[in-house]
């Protein structure tokens, strides 16, 4: 069994949407279970832009407080 990579950032998930197409294009996987990884990513891949976007977010809101 494969080790299992974790999905914890946008380059992670791409690698791993990357590894997806060439697993179904070498046959090694079915279509339907490509389109089920390829949408689970997808939703992976909005919650870590949106987590980073609330960090970020967070920063600035700290930063404009601590000048106040």
């Amino acid at each position: 069994m494969a080790r299992k990579k974790r999905l914890n950032n946008s380059r992670s998930v791409a690698q791993h949407l990357a590894n997806i197409s060439h697993q179904l294009q070498d046959d090694e996987i079915t279509e339907s279970k490509a389109r089920a990884l390829t949408y689970i990513a997808s939703i992976l891949l909005r919650a870590i832009e949106n987590s980073d976007f609330e960090e970020r977010l967070k920063r600035l809101e700290d930063k404009l407080n601590e000048d106040i």
